[in-house]
């Protein structure tokens, strides 16, 4: 099953650090950086435990639909969601986060498996894998810029 592993550093307290993570309009201003990106349902604001929220955005020509649920949560080190409804077989995103000397570590461990059999192996070597990389970091940077900066306090 493919991983993704990311550790981004911030700036900032933990405690800042993990609200933004779970932050859904934190998450709309990520998306709108990609075509078609949006986010519905949910609770507005932070997420917790059961909230449900709907990633939609456009992918190798097709508006995809990826629906998770928040599952668990352990403040302010890890929250977790899994996979409800979307193009994958399975999929689980753990959000760690770590107090150090100088802000907070963001560690993302990304685990899932594409649909399709060896058609989706192939397509996530080439396009899948290398595209949830890139919505990781853009989602890190924008929480590093949130956090380290005033925006947090509109939030």
């Amino acid at each position: 099953m493919p991983k993704i592993h990311l550790t981004s550093h911030v700036n900032a307290p933990i405690e800042r650090v993990f609200q933004l993570a779970r932050s859904t309009s934190l998450h709309k201003a990520v998306l709108r950086g990609f075509k078609g990106g949006k986010l519905e349902g949910g609770s507005e604001g932070i997420m917790g435990v059961g909230d449900k929220v709907t990633f939609s955005l456009r992918f190798m020509g097709r508006q995809r639909v990826l629906v998770t649920r928040i599952e668990s949560l352990d403040m302010p080190l890890m929250f977790a969601s899994t996979l409800v409804k979307g193009s994958f077989k399975s999929l689980r995103h753990e959000h760690h986060f770590k107090s150090i000397q100088n802000g907070s570590l963001v560690i993302d461990l990304l685990e899932y498996e594409p649909a399709f059999g060896a058609l989706g192996r192939l397509a996530d070597k080439m396009l899948i894998r290398p595209f949830l990389r890139k919505y990781l970091e853009a989602k890190n940077r924008v929480i590093k810029q949130y956090a380290e900066g005033e925006k947090w306090k509109v939030l």
